[in-house]
């Protein structure tokens, strides 16, 4: 199982250099959340560690958004990994061709047309307009409070879709 920055930095990396496709931080959230979501279903296990929270605009997995949020709406320019497919060194082959797969199918949707998507699934919903609950957040050492969308909720949700 990997962290989440490892698959954003693969998915950004395939984006950029099979593609040619520039993605914002929205855009990439909403990917991730589907690819956690397609992982499940696929192997039953989660494709990252991070949790998934349910914020305003949709699906966001927080170490990620904290690492690109200074490109704001805009494509995250990648130049950041050596164009030599160092982005997909970390990722097994079984995982990067379920990951790439649906890659291709993402890769016209816009970010908005996936939160559109996102905002009228039961995952999101159900994690959104529940009780925010606190957890002690080690990176920081403080509490926080969250909405959390749980794996058990995607995988149930996306196996019968």
């Amino acid at each position: 199982m990997y962290n989440a920055l490892e698959i954003a930095d693969y998915v950004l990396g395939y984006y950029s250099f099979e593609r040619d496709i520039n993605i914002s931080n929205l855009k990439l959230q909403k990917v991730l959340y589907f690819l956690q979501a397609n992982h499940l279903v696929i192997t039953g296990r989660p494709l990252f560690v991070d949790n998934i929270e349910a914020w305003d605009f949709g699906p966001v997995i927080y170490d990620v958004y904290r690492k690109y949020r200074i490109y704001g709406g805009g494509s995250i320019p990648y130049n950041l990994i050596d164009k030599d497919r160092e982005y997909s060194q970390f990722i097994l082959s079984d995982d990067r061709k379920i990951i790439s797969e649906l890659l291709n199918e993402l890769q016209d949707y816009s970010a908005t047309a996936l939160l559109s998507i996102i905002h009228n699934q039961k995952p999101w919903k159900d994690a959104y307009y529940s009780q925010a609950y606190e957890i002690f957040d080690r990176r920081y050492g403080n509490w926080k409070k969250i909405k959390v969308i749980p794996n058990k909720l995607l995988y149930e949700y996306f196996k019968e879709s």
